[in-house]
């Protein structure tokens, strides 16, 4: 006897849209400041996806832009290096360092804009792809960027830049095995 088997193939599609190509946080010195980015990611995998995001150029700090300087190295603004909970928008308990960063990563609805409330806990830049988010379901999925600064007395004015990417894979699909037929062959 022979069998003949049919296999069923799909290809899962991912997408992400990101609110803005920029976040402008505007700083003065001492203060410490937020801004967000809408993130939504999406899939048509019945499995869901995987969300992950990286510093692309696995240096976490915001390097200062302009030729101004008359050092070759960049002022700069660190990341943090541990998780820090923010109590207040202002974070009068200063538990950022000056001259530090961080992000906050939270859910929130499709459609929705606002802004997660406090308190939030900050996470350092990744220097390398780490997961978000994964869910196990097909769809929009709608998160929010936050980024907090706290700019130091010392801080040298100027544009302060560094470059963050959003990867999104979509789940391994079970392969799907149909129309077993047995043919007898005599």
């Amino acid at each position: 006897p022979t069998a003949a088997i049919a296999m069923e193939y799909y290809d899962p599609s991912t997408s992400t849209y990101v609110s803005s190509d920029t976040l402008d946080i505007e700083l003065s010195p001492s203060t410490f400041k937020t801004g967000a980015l809408r993130v939504t990611a999406s899939t048509n995998s019945p499995t869901g996806m995987k969300l992950s995001m990286n510093d692309s150029d696995s240096n976490n700090a915001l390097i200062e832009q302009g030729d101004n300087q008359s050092s070759p190295a960049k002022p700069y603004i660190s990341s943090i290096t541990s998780n820090t909970t923010i109590a207040d928008a202002t974070d009068s308990g200063n538990a950022f360092s000056n001259n530090t960063w961080g992000y906050a990563f939270t859910d929130t609805t499709v459609g929705s804009s606002a802004a997660p409330a406090v308190p939030l806990t900050y996470s350092q830049i990744p220097t390398t792809e780490t997961l978000l988010r994964e869910t196990e379901t097909l769809g929009d999925n709608a998160y929010i960027l936050t980024a907090a600064v706290r700019a130091g007395r010392d801080m040298t004015a100027g544009i302060y830049k560094d470059q963050l990417t959003f990867t999104v894979i979509a789940n391994p699909l079970p392969r799907v095995y149909s129309a077993l037929h047995t043919m007898n062959n005599k």
